[in-house]
């Protein structure tokens, strides 16, 4: 997980489910699927995720007028997923289906015959639409998932691909963009995600031993970061990740413990 300014890159799909587990202070109703059509893949060099995304934000408020940059989160072809407007706040994506929406910008410009959606975007896409799915409760069907295309830039109303709309998320998106693409050939895919997720998940355990008979929380994997409290030989923990010889012992917070000292359980 990286930070520059406002926004955070999640590089792994377990960073970003760790960050939607807490509370983001609004109900979530929607999720918006877009495309950002430009920057497209040729735009992205594997390393320039916060120089897109400030250009992006730059774009909304400086062009569009917004107070922010327009999306939530923003997904790049390499599998990353970026914070961007906080998730406590609506987002500005699509004109009258704003409130209680997540608002998602996929990088690339996936109407027909442009960029090819890359493998670990694909899978990116579908599981974070997932994570999504369950974190909120949301039904996985063509009234909780939507698309910028079916909705009139005009009025705001949603009328399933009539009048003044854009083609995002593209022609192309997993199928296409139409309402019936959209129950045909992604939502399944989402479906059968978050029947993975719901699946029994085994965590490991571990006992605390320790030769002076405690164990030090740090914030972070490293013997310099913050001591957050301790633990006593016998203490049954969790481990939900590895790195190193650390072990971190909380499923959303930045607690970890030297592996050094623990015991299978």
């Amino acid at each position: 997980m990286k930070t520059q300014g406002q926004f955070t890159l999640f590089e792994t799909m377990d960073e970003f489910a760790q960050f939607i587990a807490k509370p983001v202070g609004r109900q979530i109703t929607s999720v918006q699927n877009h495309h950002t059509e430009v920057p497209g893949y040729k735009d992205f060099n594997g390393k320039n995720h916060f120089a897109l995304l400030v250009g992006m934000r730059k774009f909304h408020v400086n062009e569009r007028g917004f107070s922010d940059i327009a999306q939530n989160l923003t997904t790049f072809s390499d599998g990353t997923i970026a914070l961007c407007r906080p998730m406590g706040q609506n987002p500005a994506g699509i004109k009258g289906a704003n409130t209680g929406a997540i608002c998602i910008e996929h990088v690339g410009n996936f109407d027909r015959g442009r960029d090819a959606i890359t493998p670990a975007h694909r899978e990116c896409v579908i599981r974070m639409n997932a994570l999504l799915s369950r974190r909120f409760k949301l039904k996985v069907d063509t009234n909780a998932f939507v698309y910028h295309h079916w909705f009139d830039l005009d009025t705001g109303k949603r009328r399933n691909g009539a009048g003044n709309t854009k083609t995002c998320p593209g022609t192309g998106f997993f199928g296409g963009n139409t309402v019936a693409d959209c129950a045909a050939h992604f939502l399944p895919l989402v479906s059968a995600a978050v029947a993975a997720l719901s699946g029994p998940v085994s965590i490991p355990i571990a006992v605390v031993r320790s030769p002076d008979g405690v164990l030090s929380i740090r914030r972070g994997p490293a013997s310099n970061t913050d001591r957050l409290g301790e633990l006593t030989n016998g203490a049954v923990v969790q481990i939900h990740e590895v790195k190193g010889s650390w072990r971190r012992i909380d499923p959303v917070e930045q607690k970890w413990v030297s592996g050094t000292f623990l015991v299978p359980g």
